[in-house]
């Protein structure tokens, strides 16, 4: 990485400078995937400007996926487009993202029985209180956090999941090998937040980050619902993908509001 220093004599602004130095020095293959640039701190000290604007470009490469954060660690490069996962099709995490080329891996937060609130009795059509078997986990590419799941199906359905390791196990992997099913539909409800305290811990990102937040309800060929998923993904490396045609119906439904 070439040393760089901001030309007070030029007129365009002190933070587009820097931006567009690391988007070169990106574009031209100086800093590779994955590697840490220096920090706010230095930046402003070799280039003599203050923190304020270093972290206004930073931010910018920031939104545009060319840069990830990683809490307590640093800043680094993202690959050169974001990660985009189809929306208009069901996709299970392992499988897309192993398709792409990435390593998966899974961290489990936490795995266990619970009733149904209202919200996942009406996703998963059955009676408010029915037991549940709940799968939070944070979802890593390439060893980073990119997004934390909360997985719900109903455990009368799917007997026995508590006897897997929630850490290397796909989980549509295993509805289709123990349990014969492969969910076909379903539906994906998207909208942006903000990343709360734990969320945004789990994701090795500030408090109040923007994140895409979905609810997803995969069904089976029948329509029968068998999954409802809950999920955050960090919105710096990840868009969500529809493909568009005049044939047939396809409805995505956004709906605001607060993250708490």
């Amino acid at each position: 990485m070439r040393h760089f220093t901001v030309d007070k004599q030029e007129g365009k602004p002190f933070y587009r400078q820097i931006r567009d130095y690391l988007l070169a020095e990106i574009d031209e293959g100086r800093l590779q995937p994955g590697q840490r640039i220096p920090s706010v701190n230095e930046f402003s000290q070799q280039t003599g400007v203050s923190k304020t604007t270093v972290l206004q470009a930073i931010r910018e490469l920031h939104q545009r996926g060319r840069l990830y954060s990683v809490v307590g660690k640093g800043i680094y490069v993202s690959k050169n487009r974001k990660l985009e996962p189809d929306v208009g099709s069901v996709w299970g995490f392992t499988e897309t993202f192993q398709a792409g080329g990435y390593r998966t891996s899974s961290q489990l937060i936490h795995s266990g029985r619970i009733k149904a609130d209202s919200s996942g009795a009406q996703a998963l059509q059955v009676p408010q209180g029915t037991w549940l078997f709940r799968l939070e986990r944070t979802r890593l590419l390439n060893e980073h956090p990119v997004g934390v799941e909360t997985a719900h199906l109903v455990e009368a359905e799917f007997p026995g999941l508590d006897q897997y390791d929630w850490n290397v196990e796909s989980l549509y992997a295993v509805l289709k090998k123990r349990f014969g099913m492969k969910p076909v539909c379903g539906l994906n409800y998207i909208e942006a937040g903000l990343a709360n305290e734990a969320n945004a811990q789990l994701l090795s990102v500030p408090k109040n980050t923007a994140v895409l937040v979905t609810e997803r309800i995969s069904c089976l060929a029948n329509h029968h619902p068998i999954e409802y998923v809950q999920a955050f993904y960090r919105a710096d490396l990840m868009r969500l993908k529809v493909e568009m045609t005049t044939e047939g119906t396809l409805n995505l439904t956004s709906r605001i509001s607060q993250i708490q």
